[in-house]
């Protein structure tokens, strides 16, 4: 039983937390490689030979290693020529400049541990309920309690303001002669209209042998896992318009004029015999 309302919230929630995550190591992966760069890199005075106004860039010329290049950078400044700029290159490839991306990576990281302070504990929560909910189908054991109420929880989290339904449902324990009560997880499915669709009395629980009170009560159970089909209505033959033979009927006519003759031509022959 798909409840798209919960299964909407929690997934937004897995994706939000993952999306955090990614800048966080995109921030850092960030921050290590300018700290990589700077360490292989100079910081060298540099000339500037032309202006190009329509890019607003600026032409540099410099010297490594008694090698003279020439490249660009952006005309921030509104340097004119012959003006003297310090630029920081890379030392295995003089022509590449290299600068921090503060302005990326500290945005990011910020962003991404404030999506995590948000979202991580629901995120965490999630995970823990789908691992504990499968233990309890492997290692636990299941009863059919009888439902007795389904209520709408008004201490639930409302969508469109509307608050989620519940069901609870008892189960006599023969072992003890207790009555246990379960109750379900918030769903947005209107769990009457399935009762009163399917007529069902009564739903699946997982236990844990250890811990009564660590307990799933399986919606899907409400549901019948088969489809089934009335063989009457599958076998229905559609009925024959009046003045209408199907080509059975025909057959069966023909084979009976043809049975008629040959018993009329059997008749004849006994008689002939007789006299």
């Amino acid at each position: 039983m798909k409840d798209k309302v919960s299964d909407t919230r929690k997934y937004f929630n897995y994706s939000v937390t993952l999306i955090g995550l990614l800048l966080i190591i995109g921030s850092l992966y960030t921050f290590i490689y300018d700290y990589i760069s700077m360490e292989n890199s100079i910081y060298i005075s540099s000339k500037v030979t032309s202006i190009d106004v329509n890019s607003n860039a600026a032409d540099v010329k410099y010297t490594v290693n008694n090698k003279e290049y020439e490249s660009k950078i952006p005309n921030t400044n509104d340097y004119a020529v012959n003006d003297k700029v310090m630029i920081r290159v890379s030392i295995k490839n003089p022509l590449k400049h290299v600068n921090k991306h503060l302005y990326i990576s500290v945005p990011a990281l910020i962003i991404g541990i404030l999506l995590l302070v948000i979202t991580l504990k629901k995120s965490l929560e999630y995970l823990k309920k789908a691992k504990n909910i499968r233990n309890l189908r492997l290692t636990g054991i299941y009863v059919q309690a009888t439902i007795t109420e389904i209520f709408v929880n008004s201490l639930g989290k409302k969508y469109k303001n509307y608050f989620p339904y519940k069901l609870r449902a008892k189960y006599l324990n023969p072992a003890d002669n207790n009555i246990y009560t379960f109750d379900s997880e918030d769903t947005f499915i209107n769990l009457s209209d399935i009762l009163g669709k399917y007529g069902t009395k009564w739903v699946v629980v997982y236990i844990d042998k250890t811990n009564p009170n660590n307990y799933y009560v399986d919606l899907n159970s409400l549901i019948p896992h088969v489809d089934l089909i009335d063989p009457i209505e599958f076998m229905k033959i559609k009925p024959v318009t009046e003045g209408q033979n199907t080509d059975s009927e025909n057959n069966n006519e023909g084979m009976t004029n043809d049975n008629q003759t040959s018993v009329d031509s059997d008749k004849e022959n006994v008689e002939q015999t007789s006299k």
